[in-house]
């Protein structure tokens, strides 16, 4: 039964995730650089450690949520480090955002010591942390992920298998990546139609109304590899060229709608004119991939 659970980070997200997990009743084993937030902890009941080694050797479960992959590296694998405090029974869940050979570094280590490591980064925002309304992204092992249930059910509101160690950073990256593509092309897009006189709030509607069954049927179809049926690629570039040529004569720049508008023109010249526009897949299949 886990009863003592310490924590590494007390970040924008560290500090939501530790204080609800204090609340939640465990005993609290808290280690950050900033005495302050240290300060804060320690008025609310916490135990404050001198090092990362204090609170493993303290803890059933420690979670940690830094900065960077070489902050992860140092509390783990470090001098005082979370390992040099391991014991039998010890499950160490790094919440970083961080490269799965990371994960893969860090998980490695704590095998030779005896002690069960995986990685959960989250999806959500300081807000969420702080109502544990986040989604935890564990790569590991399932029955890690199950022994380690009453710590991950107060920090995050859904918890998702997504495959071995590194897998959890793996879905995060992308996720992370597609969704500051979307927001930088919400801006231009919207940019673009605000300098031709567009109501965005008829733009928003069409958008509310249209965006998700198109997401949807565009993922559907590249996860089953069907390109012969959808928006054709040649209709696609005819339409991003005509937006390119909207904006011109509106003196807004598209680097975003550019590069949109090379990739279609790309898979026209290879073939794919007449295929659905998500063809444009191909450019990025392995050269021993035949789909």
């Amino acid at each position: 039964m886990i009863k003592k659970v310490g924590f590494v980070g007390l970040g924008a997200m560290g500090k939501g995730m530790a204080f609800n997990l204090l609340n939640a009743g465990f005993e609290m084993s808290v280690y950050d650089l900033n005495p302050e937030i240290l300060k804060t902890f320690e008025q609310a009941g916490a135990k404050i450690a001198n090092s990362p080694k204090e609170v493993a050797q303290v803890s059933d479960v420690v979670m940690t949520m830094l900065p960077e992959p070489q902050h992860v590296e140092s509390v783990y694998l470090g001098e005082n480090g979370l390992l040099e405090g391991a014991h039998e029974g010890l499950y160490l869940i790094d919440s970083s955002t961080v490269d799965p050979e990371c994960n893969k570094k860090v998980c490695e280590a704590s095998a030779k010591v005896g002690v069960t490591m995986f990685d959960a980064p989250v999806g959500g925002s300081p807000m969420e942390a702080a109502a544990g309304n986040l989604v935890m992204l564990v790569g590991g092992k399932k029955k890690d992920m199950a022994a380690c249930r009453p710590v991950l059910d107060v920090v995050g509101q859904l918890s998702l298998f997504c495959g071995p160690i590194g897998m959890g950073s793996a879905v995060k990256l992308a996720n992370n990546l597609m969704t500051m593509n979307i927001m930088a092309l919400v801006i231009e897009g919207y940019t673009m139609a605000e300098d031709a006189g567009v109501d965005t709030k008829v733009l928003a509607e069409l958008q509310r109304l249209n965006v998700p069954r198109v997401f949807d049927m565009m993922v559907l179809m590249f996860m089953a590899k069907i390109d012969d049926v959808g928006f054709q690629t040649i209709l696609a570039h005819k339409d991003v060229r005509l937006a390119l040529k909207m904006a011109e004569d509106t003196g807004t720049p598209l680097p975003l709608g550019s590069v949109v508008k090379s990739l279609l023109q790309m898979n026209i010249r290879q073939g794919r004119g007449k295929l659905g526009l998500q063809s444009a897949r191909r450019f990025y299949v392995k050269e021993d991939d035949n789909s």
